[in-house]
């Protein structure tokens, strides 16, 4: 249950035996069926999760109609609103699941906690740190090609209007440059 969550923190730094079971410990698990919220526009995030199995995305609604996709989560991944988790204030966005999910989840105040223990868990504050690597990509192929190479799950479990719409395209180009790249 908790070796994916163990094998992330790796990436981090080095974490003690000690310091692995008290992260353990202060963990929850939460089980989310397809099409639930972890966070509704309006709330305030309170909580960093761990993807131990399913999908997210964290979007907002522009206009009734239109919706912004912000990221995209799979299994070993962080997730959180992080403008709403370190101001907090209420979300503009939303988490939804979009396939049945298992989450770990740490409470802000836990995480504090953990800070206070121990100096190595301020190295976990690099999951606030956001970055979308494609906004600084030209072309809407060198996107599509640059998430094909990196996280080609995405383009399998996502459906494409939420794929184009994390890559800052409509559905209509990102079809005109899926037929390009099968070519």
């Amino acid at each position: 249950m908790f070796q994916q969550i163990l094998e992330s923190i790796k990436q981090f730094g080095s974490f003690s035996k000690e310091e692995q079971n008290v992260l353990i410990a202060h963990l929850e698990i939460r089980a989310l069926k397809k099409n639930e919220f972890v966070l509704k526009t309006g709330a305030v995030s309170q909580h960093i999760y761990f993807v131990n199995k399913g999908s997210l995305r964290h979007f907002k609604s522009l206009d009734g109609y239109t919706e912004h996709t912000k990221n995209l989560f799979l299994e070993n991944d962080w997730v959180l609103d992080r403008s709403s988790f370190t101001s907090q204030k209420p979300s503009e966005y939303c988490i939804q699941a979009c396939e049945d999910c298992e989450l770990l989840s740490l409470h802000m105040k836990k995480a504090h906690e953990l800070i206070a223990k121990s100096p190595s868990f301020f190295r976990l504050g690099k999951v606030l740190e956001e970055s979308n690597e494609y906004e600084n990509l030209n072309s809407p192929q060198e996107k599509y090609l640059k998430l094909m190479n990196d996280c080609p799950e995405i383009i399998q479990r996502f459906p494409l209007k939420h794929i184009a719409s994390y890559l800052g395209m409509t559905p209509e180009t990102l079809s005109r440059v899926r037929a390009k790249v099968k070519l």
